[in-house]
């Protein structure tokens, strides 16, 4: 990760921190669109409702705009990603220079395609992260078009069954004990017992990461 990135991400965590109370959670793992995951916390616990988050800093993410919105730009393979992601993303606009910090929902009715496998969607200038969007970014875990399950009260489930895959590799997935540890350990902190006892032996054996017996015991 350069410097822009760091930065960016760094922003993007504090704004969530700070002004959202809510919870990030960077990636450790390498992956394809999604830097992190943002857990929206109620009043006293988190929900295990979730975003994904797609970070780009740098100024040149700015240059493309008429004052009212931002244009930002992408190919095929990054589309088809987001919009089958299990969870709602969202793309991060973090200007290095400035620090201004702009986002927007990437989904079917706001992504144009522009070339042959070019897309793009228009960012608000107005639609600044942090405390004035956080009604609109808490909405995006609600049901959306009866297409893609934005939250659930199944989520530890899913999470769950995502650690079986990456562990077993099942239902075509390759085996990834730090991408199992990963779900497992979100579905573990959500409640799920049997996601707890498997999230724990993943720690004891040291697979997909450092052994770490304290924090196995505690599940």
């Amino acid at each position: 990760m350069n410097n822009h990135e760091r930065i960016g991400v760094s922003q993007v965590q504090l704004l969530t921190n700070t002004q959202l109370n809510w919870i990030f959670r960077e990636l450790s793992i390498q992956d394809f669109g999604v830097d992190a995951h943002i857990e929206i916390m109620g009043d006293e616990y988190a929900t295990g409702k979730l975003i994904g988050v797609q970070i780009k800093c740098g100024e040149s993410y700015f240059k493309e705009s008429n004052g009212k919105t931002v244009t930002f730009r992408f190919d095929k393979k990054h589309c088809q990603y987001w919009l089958d992601y299990a969870i709602p993303v969202i793309v991060v606009l973090v200007n290095p220079v400035t620090m201004e910090v702009l986002w927007e929902e990437i989904n079917k009715s706001n992504v144009m395609e522009t070339g042959r496998e070019t897309y793009k969607i228009l960012v608000p200038c107005n639609k600044k992260f942090g405390a004035t969007t956080k009604e609109a970014l808490l909405n995006l875990t609600q049901v959306v078009d009866g297409e893609k399950e934005k939250h659930s009260s199944n989520v530890e489930t899913n999470h769950f069954q995502m650690g079986i895959n990456y562990e077993f590799g099942e239902n075509g997935y390759v085996i990834d004990y730090e991408k199992a540890r990963f779900h497992y350990g979100i579905a573990a902190d959500r409640g799920d017992r049997i996601a707890q006892f498997n999230y724990s032996l993943l720690m004891i054996h040291g697979k997909g990461g450092e052994k770490d017996y304290a924090r196995a015991y505690y599940y």
